[in-house]
């Protein structure tokens, strides 16, 4: 066994773990990261960083991004509207997640974080004093632990959490196509609604190639293999377009309602305490928050295990009120298709504007759910365009 006991030792080498990690270590704490998987890693997902993120990280994120876009097009099918968002900073940052992921941790490591890559957990002993962190090589002591594996990771297993957020099946196909293909959408993020039921598609572009994905929120009769091949038919990218496809199936977590944040020595932070939103499935900015706020929680209470758990649930209180806000809302998006076609039809030029400005920092879900005043605000005909 590693005879160092660590201040901390910080399970997953995502953005949520690497988050916590640059915290610690920029506050002088003895941290390690433990990644299963040999870095930089592969990560499944779309790589739409939200705005917000550039708002919490104490850095710059420009030189990860492979793109900048300033201009996000939101299609709805099933009334024939196109509705286009232009803003003058980013709205969103496109990344490869391996990248970015590596870019945060690597900004720990310049602090003096340790990590090990290559080094899966096997058991998690929490005693009184310390936690021990088994792996497949060694054995790790520390004060506290971080768990940022995910909602699928080992931790989640270790610590019976697998129910503890409700998950949303996605597939993400990374498609290099021709120059003539390829100019058609790297200007802009696509989202399309009325392709998946209860979901939705979308078209991120990337450096040289673009990442294409669907979700359904709920239950659907079709699997998205499917679904995914007639959203290919409806961006028309046809097989002579295609030079290559990768292609990678997912989970969304989406927090259940549940408050297992810590338990005794371990925090739980990302997604394995879900932290998706509900309506756009963007996950990374509170993944990235939680873990900030995770180390905060420990550092800033001196690593006193009477207080450190309670601080870390209540600063995360803010985050879980947004996501509450977000379900319900939710439900005009995914509900009963007429309501859907009927909300879109009518308000669907307010509704792309407001959730930019709640993904931009601009805006609260709370502020217009608890304001009935806002709803006729959101409510108020807006012009629209039609395809």
């Amino acid at each position: 066994m590693d005879s160092k006991t660590y201040d901390v030792i910080i399970i997953g080498a995502g953005v949520t773990g690497s988050s916590a990690s640059y915290e610690f270590a920029n506050a002088g704490a003895n941290v390690l990261v433990l990644e299963k998987e040999k870095l930089p890693r592969y990560k499944t997902c779309g790589g739409g960083v939200v705005s917000r993120v550039t708002k919490l990280l104490p850095f710059d994120i420009d030189m990860a991004a492979e793109r900048k876009l300033y201009v996000a097009d939101i299609y709805d099918h099933e009334n024939e509207l196109r509705f286009r968002v232009k803003r003058d900073e980013p709205i969103v940052y496109m990344m490869m997640r391996d990248s970015f992921d590596n870019f945060i941790l690597n900004k720990a490591v310049e602090k003096g974080a340790v990590v090990k890559d290559g080094c899966e957990v096997i058991n998690i002993l929490v005693s009184e004093n310390d936690v021990v962190v088994q792996t497949e090589q060694d054995g790790f002591s520390s004060r506290f632990v971080i768990a940022a594996d995910g909602a699928t990771g080992t931790s989640a297993k270790i610590l019976e959490l697998d129910n503890n957020t409700r998950k949303i099946p996605a597939l993400e196909y990374e498609v290099v196509v021709d120059d003539s293909t390829f100019v058609q959408y790297k200007d802009s993020a696509r989202f399309d609604f009325g392709v998946v039921p209860y979901g939705y598609g979308w078209v991120f572009p990337k450096k040289n190639h673009v990442s294409l994905g669907v979700a359904a929120m709920k239950k659907v009769g079709q699997p998205l293999r499917e679904l995914m091949k007639g959203y290919f038919k409806i961006i028309d990218i046809q097989e002579k377009n295609l030079i290559s496809i990768e292609k990678h199936g997912y989970v969304i977590p989406i927090n259940r309602g549940r408050r297992n944040f810590y338990l005794n020595r371990v925090l739980f932070a990302g997604d394995i305490i879900g932290l998706a939103d509900p309506i756009t499935a963007e996950g990374i900015s509170y993944s990235i928050e939680s873990g900030m706020l995770a180390a905060k929680a420990i550092t800033e209470n001196n690593f006193d295990v009477s207080k450190t758990g309670e601080v870390y649930k209540q600063s995360l209180s803010p985050i879980l009120k947004e996501l509450r806000s977000a379900e319900f809302l939710s439900k005009f998006v995914y509900g009963p298709p007429s309501l859907r076609k009927f909300v879109f039809k009518h308000y669907g030029n307010r509704l792309s504007e407001l959730l930019t400005d709640v993904i931009m920092m601009e805006k609260k879900y709370s502020d217009l759910v608890n304001d009935p005043l806002n709803y006729f605000k959101l409510l108020k005909p807006s012009y629209i365009f039609r395809k």
